[in-house]
């Protein structure tokens, strides 16, 4: 599965060393600030673009929009439109988001603990090493 973090900001940032720390391998990220991308890229080993039109040709199966909660929905809209295999979509979701795309399966912060829990019940994923 390949896993795209739109944002690498130090949330953006955490959450590829949790990634990564899980055994995640197939990992690519955006971000528009250079400083940004290139200390990604040195000290994760991540392909990181600079325009989300490039990340999007890297086909990725889930998005983790990590950016600024001003453009949460902005990218969220853009993942949806360009995504040719959305699993999942985490993001803050807003009423504006949600009301454009009903059909599509999206997940709100509480939705996805939930699904977390139930695979670390089952078993299925082991508990985050930090958050």
């Amino acid at each position: 599965m390949k896993i795209a973090i739109l944002g690498c900001g130090s949330i953006g940032r955490r959450h590829l060393r949790n990634l990564q720390a899980l055994g995640q391998t197939n990992l690519v990220a955006f971000d528009p600030v250079p400083q940004a991308r290139e200390q990604v890229a040195a000290e994760m080993g991540i392909n990181v673009y600079a325009t989300t039109a490039e990340l999007w040709q890297q086909n990725p199966d889930v998005a983790l929009i990590t950016a600024p909660s001003n453009l949460h929905i902005p990218l969220a809209l853009e993942a949806v439109r360009m995504s040719t295999k959305p699993n999942a979509l985490i993001a803050k979701l807003g009423d504006d988001l949600l009301a454009r795309f009903k059909p599509v399966p999206l997940l709100d912060e509480y939705d996805v603990y939930e699904q977390l829990m139930t695979l670390l019940e089952r078993r299925r994923i082991i508990r985050p090493l930090f958050a």
